[in-house]
Parts: C-alpha cells; structure tokens; sequence
C-alpha cells in the first residue's frame, strides 16, 4: 500500500497487478469467430436510432434523418440519426457548463463530483479482484 499527499491532496491505494487479456486468434472455426460472427449478425439484422445524450438524456436530434450504412456497403442501413439543431446545440452547451460547474451532479454518479479526491483505487475494466 502506497501513500501519497500533495498539499490537499491525498490518497492511500492499492496498484492491481497488471495483466494482459487473451490473445484470440479469431481464426475459423474457434468459438471466438462464431461469438463474433453471430453478433455482428444479430446487429446488422436490427435497425437502430441514433441518439445524442444531451445533460445525461439520450434523445435523437431535431433537425432531419440521416441514414448511417456500412462503409463498404452503402445499402446496408446500420440506423438512422437526426442531424442536431440550434436547440440541440444550445442544450449541449448549457449541459456541458452545468457539468463543468464546481459540485455539479454528474449523470453517471448519484453523488457530487470532487476533482479534489481521486479514487482510492481503479482497477481496469475486467481486472481480477
């Protein structure tokens, strides 16, 4: 365990041994390519609404559709966006300058935020305990 202070910062943590992921082949006829290919299956038969999130809300754009293909196959429709408008826009920066603000709620958080105290610890995602 690692202690460090730094004028009014300080934090006592505990470094995850580092490690790295498998390294899949997805080569023909291993369980990684068929778990790939029956997903990209399942998402290519769907069709999608693309959303913005504006202040922490997932909602589409009030401007015109637009339809998102396949880059190298145009008549393959992944979903549909609405262009952002003026509001869009406005909405957008109001949101960002509330986040920006000292203590403001943060969307993903149920707590105010503090840039003064990090976390005690971050493991990576999928990292063993």
């Amino acid at each position: 365990m690692a202690a460090y202070a730094h004028e009014n910062l300080t934090a006592v943590t505990k470094i995850p041994t580092p490690y790295n992921e498998p390294v899949l082949t997805y080569a023909p006829g291993t369980p990684e390519r068929a778990a790939l290919t029956a997903k990209l299956t399942d998402l290519s038969a769907r069709h999608h609404d693309l959303t913005a999130t504006i202040g922490g809300v997932q909602r589409p754009g009030g401007g015109d559709p637009v339809d998102v293909v396949q880059p190298h196959r145009h008549k393959a429709v992944l979903g549909t966006l609405h262009n952002a408008t003026q509001d869009d826009a406005r909405a957008a920066v109001a949101a960002a300058r509330e986040a920006a603000r000292p203590g403001a709620p943060s969307p993903s958080t149920t707590g105010p935020r503090s840039s003064s105290r990090p976390p005690t610890s971050c493991p990576a995602p999928g990292a063993p305990p």
